[in-house]
């Protein structure tokens, strides 16, 4: 039997707060917790604590751009989830230095993935566990990094879900943890064997507006585009969306770019202009990708049709982990629509999660967007 346990704290004292969310969530069989915490608080001592109460369990945990509970969207908190069942299965291991040498740990991932029992050369694995990663948010790594987890499968298409730390808008130096070691640079992954129904799904509330560009000139490392179209970037945007080169970063949240991959959509959020009218983005984006210009959509409609299809998929909903675009909890807040986009996902279910610098879904890192994992029976 699947149990899912919630817990939310608020005090500003990090041994208090710990304390609060232990004492919420500690129940009989725990075996995996996972916590999510602004930067306010000591994330080592906090890290150190959570593992001293669960020392039979997988504990893993990030810093974050604020926090999702039943709360909705808060800052200056902690959110947490333990979970308690004799058949979901975690492996956890560390991918440190990101930035430069992730293939190093490729043998670690290959013998974390192991004590899944499940098959990394068996196809049917992909439909039977998933991947859950917490990567640093400003070693530019989400890619590099989804790459070298890929890289173990000798198949396509293993689930991955995960959201990159934030500290709290700082952009100074964001954390993950496992076990009560802390880590930057760093990628905590778990994988996961849950023996339980589970569904993963990414919600945009942009859809296409009907013109698109081309990459012509990009630094793929870099997450810099030169030129759309064979025009300087920042031109070639501003044109299409009939404005002044000037105004253009007033846009970049409400009209942000989506590479067009098959029949969807995966939102590229552009960063800064640069002084060579190139353009910084928070994801990569391939020289020759097709880029669509980005509408808006009503994100209260969006948020129904989104708890709907995952009560759909797992009607029998135990537990819920949201990763939501920082920038998508700064548009809800100036819109004042936090709790209305929220509300529907905390009613389901135990709802924990973040707010990050990036969204990983399966091979993709990308903008703007919320990815969820459901847990159910």
């Amino acid at each position: 039997m699947l149990n899912v346990y919630e817990g939310f704290s608020s005090h500003e004292d990090t041994k208090i707060a710990a304390k609060e969310i232990i004492r919420q969530i500690k129940k009989p069989g725990v075996s995996y917790v996972i916590f999510f915490a602004a930067n306010t608080y000591d994330f080592e001592l906090l890290s150190s604590i959570m593992k001293e109460a669960f020392t039979h369990a997988e504990v893993v945990g990030c810093t974050t751009a604020g926090e999702i509970s039943h709360n909705h969207l808060t800052q200056n908190s902690i959110s947490a989830m333990a979970i308690s069942s004799n058949n979901f299965i975690t492996s956890t291991t560390v991918v440190e230095d990101i930035s430069t040498i992730p293939m190093m740990f490729r043998d670690d991932l290959i013998k974390t993935f192991r004590k899944t029992g499940l098959s990394l050369e068996d196809p049917s694995s992909a439909k039977k566990g998933f991947a859950l990663t917490l990567i640093d948010g400003l070693s530019s790594a989400e890619e590099k990094t989804l790459s070298v987890i890929n890289s173990i499968f000798k198949y396509s298409g293993f689930p991955i879900i995960g959201g990159s730390a934030g500290d709290g808008l700082d952009f100074i130096k964001t954390k993950v943890s496992y076990n009560g070691n802390t880590f930057t640079n760093a990628a905590v992954v778990t994988f996961v064997n849950p023996n339980c129904k589970f569904y993963i799904l990414k919600e945009n509330i942009f859809k296409p507006a009907g013109n698109h560009m081309v990459v012509t000139r990009a630094d793929i490392r870099g997450r810099i585009i030169y030129e759309l179209d064979n025009m300087p970037a920042a031109r070639a945007y501003a044109e299409k969306l009939g404005i002044g080169k000037k105004d253009l970063p007033k846009y970049f949240t409400t009209n942000p770019l989506g590479r067009k991959i098959g029949d969807d959509v995966w939102i590229a959020s552009p960063f800064k202009i640069n002084s060579d009218d190139s353009i910084q983005f928070y994801c990569q984006v391939l020289t020759n990708s097709i880029l669509e210009i980005l509408k808006p959509l009503d994100p209260v409609e969006v948020i129904n049709e989104t708890s709907r299809e995952l009560m759909k998929n797992v009607p029998n909903l135990k537990g819920i982990i949201a990763i939501n675009c920082i920038l998508r909890r700064l548009q809800f807040e100036e819109q004042k629509i936090g709790e209305q986009v929220m509300a529907p996902l905390s009613n389901l279910a135990p709802l924990v999660g973040f707010s990050s610098y990036g969204e990983q879904l399966n091979g993709k890192h990308l903008n703007q967007t919320l990815v969820l994992l459901g847990l159910g029976e």
